[in-house]
């Protein structure tokens, strides 16, 4: 009765097969890189599910004459009991970057303060997982920064979640356009975020469930990871913050109950409205 598109990608097909089949269709939008032309080609979506605020805002300044069709239902995720950040006593610390790989440049504060925490002594391993065509150039970074006895880049492993259970810190290097599911993964098992300040996630927040540095300024990446390493109960502090915010806001069974009141009231508008 109702089709659900995942992915705005494919919102022109899934508009045909609606058409063809006589149903309404409802479209999630993960990203804020919403294409104006293709939002306004799409006058029969019934509803525009944005997995964020910040996308929902976007929606609404692009769709203003259907706003009432937008509709904000945040991703849910299950979240452990158990904290991952710091938890084991006399375990190297290990930090974790987790997202497609498509620029070298993009890594290179991130890797400069690596190599800084690296002279200072610092013990840890920085394990970047994904895959794209930054990977040459990033593998060259490391090994000029003379830190690959320290950082090393893996593929992804499923399920990440439990990768992502024997690590202390999730880092968010630089901006997205898009919505990092890892990072939702990440904070579920208790990691302790470490983020770019101005990111499109609602949920993290300075200080309460996640901690900020400056984009692209590696004296601000390097601070910020010394505190978290140094100050290792107000990490966890902040880990289970975030575990707390995910349980009230992003718990699986309220996104599903939204999602079936979405395709509810989607049919209900339907069948009012025709002939």
């Amino acid at each position: 009765t109702v089709l659900h598109c995942l992915s705005a990608k494919q919102m022109r097909l899934t508009e045909y097969l609606a058409g063809q089949l006589g149903v309404p269709y409802a479209v999630s939008f993960n990203s804020v890189a919403i294409n104006r032309l293709g939002l306004a080609a799409s006058r029969n979506c019934a509803a525009m599910i944005a997995s964020s605020g910040t996308i929902a805002k976007k929606l609404t300044k692009l769709s203003r004459r259907r706003a009432d069709r937008i509709h904000q239902i945040n991703i849910g995720t299950f979240v452990e009991d158990t904290c991952a950040c710091f938890s084991v006593p006399g375990r190297v610390m290990s930090m974790v970057v987790a997202q497609r790989l498509e620029n070298a440049l993009e890594f290179e504060p991130l890797l400069n303060a690596v190599r800084h925490l690296v002279i200072d002594g610092y013990e840890f391993v920085l394990a970047i997982i994904g895959k794209g065509p930054a990977e040459r150039g990033i593998h060259k970074m490391i090994k000029e920064l003379g830190i690959s006895h320290s950082v090393t880049v893996v593929p992804a492993i499923e399920p990440m979640q439990s990768v992502f259970a024997g690590a202390d810190i999730f880092i968010q290097p630089h901006i997205s356009m898009s919505f990092n599911p890892y990072l939702l993964d990440a904070m579920s098992v208790g990691m302790v975020v470490a983020s770019c300040d101005e990111g499109i996630e609602d949920f993290l927040v300075d200080g309460e469930t996640a901690v900020f540095f400056e984009t692209d300024d590696e004296l601000s990446i390097y601070s910020c990871l010394q505190k978290l390493m140094d100050k290792r109960e107000v990490s966890r502090q902040i880990a289970m913050g975030a575990q707390s915010c995910l349980r009230k806001n992003h718990s699986v069974s309220k996104m599903v109950l939204s999602l079936l009141e979405t395709y509810r009231s989607v049919e209900q508008r339907h069948k009012t409205t025709q002939p």
